[in-house]
């Protein structure tokens, strides 16, 4: 894993736009990944709760990559 000096500050991540991919699971239920953060997912039972399940999941992702001085990508899409 690379770690990366002079990098932005965490703020900055966290207000960027990542997009994120929904699948509905066979068995009920949502998982939710984003494409541009490698390892960060998240579930849901409901719809409903996918917005505030993946906003919890990439905060703490991102949080995680920074306090360890590891790498966080910036995003692959631009919002419009």
């Amino acid at each position: 894993m690379a770690t990366t000096t002079g990098r932005r500050p965490l703020e900055d991540y966290l207000n960027m736009p990542y997009p994120f991919v929904v699948e509905v699971l066979p068995k009920g239920g949502f998982f939710i990944s984003f494409p541009d953060l490698d390892g960060c997912w998240s579930g849901a039972d409901r719809i409903e709760d996918i917005p505030a399940m993946a906003e919890e999941s990439r905060r703490l992702w991102i949080e995680g990559q920074y306090e360890q001085g590891l790498e966080i990508p910036l995003p692959s899409m631009k919002s419009a």
